[in-house]
Parts: C-alpha cells; structure tokens; sequence
C-alpha cells in the first residue's frame, strides 16, 4: 500500500547582487544585503525573467541584481552556497 504524502514547498527569496561571472563555467559570485559571499553553480539551469523566460547567462554582468528562490540552507563552505535552488529571477 501507497500513501501520497503532500507538503507544501516552501521558499525562502534572496535578494543579490552579481560580484563576479564566470559564463564559461556557468557560475556565479554574489554578494546578499547582510554582504554573505556566495557561490552558484550550474546558473543557466534556474535562470529566468519573472515572466519565467530563460534568460542567457552571458546577459548577466557584475552589479545586476538577483532573486534567489531557495529552501533557505546553505552549505557550510566558503562562499557559501545555497543548498537547493528552485529558481533564480534576473531583475532587469
């Protein structure tokens, strides 16, 4: 016998600001308010417009700023970096 277990997803938002963009290894340095230094890997995946479109990593430059959509952990290294990303919002 199966049981469907239904937990809502919950998400924490980030608000960042790009430091540093290494496109050729679809990676992320970013600064959060509290100045936290964090690393994100494999950007190109969850990137989006808020109207959710794809956006091209190489669109990206130092200073714009990101909306991070987590579970709100991060992994104890340095930087830092969000344990699981849902989605990450450009805002243009």
């Amino acid at each position: 016998m199966f049981f469907q277990v239904e937990r809502p997803l919950t998400s924490v938002q980030t608000t960042v600001t790009i430091t540093a963009l290494d496109a050729a290894n679809d990676q992320l340095t970013v600064l959060d308010a509290e100045g936290k230094e964090y690393v994100i890997h494999g950007i190109s995946e969850k990137l989006r417009t808020r109207d959710e479109e794809q956006v091209d990593v190489k669109a990206l430059s130092a200073g714009d700023t990101l909306t991070v959509l987590s579970d709100g952990a991060a992994l104890l290294s340095a930087p830092s970096q969000f344990a699981h990303i849902y989605k990450v919002y450009w805002e243009e």
